[in-house]
């Protein structure tokens, strides 16, 4: 079984990446490639499926504090990995 998790507040991953980019003072710069052989050509992810089947809920509504979130998390994996 293969689930894949949107936060089911309708944002795309270039829109995510934007605020991603945008809270992390631009520290990385996102690009496209081209699919790769075996790629999908369309894809969308939800929260539908995971939900129910893994008895998750989402905690945060709004996508800045997702991003500010999962960007201290780097941040403290960042420094807990330094040597």
């Amino acid at each position: 079984l293969t689930l894949t998790g949107g936060w089911g507040g309708g944002a795309g991953g270039r829109e995510v990446m934007g605020w991603a980019r945008r809270r992390g003072g631009g520290a990385f710069a996102p690009g496209l490639a081209p699919r790769r052989r075996g790629d999908r050509a369309g894809f969308g992810a939800g929260a539908g499926r995971p939900r129910p089947r893994l008895g998750g809920r989402r905690r945060a509504d709004d996508l800045d504090a997702i991003v500010a979130q999962a960007l201290a998390w780097e941040d403290k994996l960042s420094m807990r990995n330094r040597i």
